[in-house]
């Protein structure tokens, strides 16, 4: 998800014939810093991933099954909201 965004702007060596020249408002962003920046974001996924399992298998250690009865989250439809704000937020930058 972050790489078309990340490489909107050109990179550093990225130089071709047909492209038109830069200004310094189009500085290119440094191979490392992309790097950097998408692993970053795999390390923050991980660790998101693996607090909400462990609060997901604590929770289910208590209550177990019984919780389904009372109270149901739709993460299909919070998966689909947070894809379409990240969509909005790339078209708007």
């Amino acid at each position: 998800m972050l790489i078309p965004v990340l490489l909107a702007r050109p990179m550093a060596g990225m130089n071709h014939s047909m492209a038109a020249p830069m200004s310094m408002g189009d500085m290119p962003i440094p191979m490392n810093i992309v790097v950097l920046s998408i692993l970053v974001h795999t390390a923050a996924m991980l660790v998101v991933t693996g607090m909400l399992a462990l609060v997901f298998f604590e929770l289910y250690e208590k209550v177990g099954l019984k919780i389904l009865r009372h109270a149901w989250f739709n993460f299909d439809l919070l998966w689909a909201l947070a894809l379409l704000v990240a969509a909005v937020a790339v078209l708007v930058y």
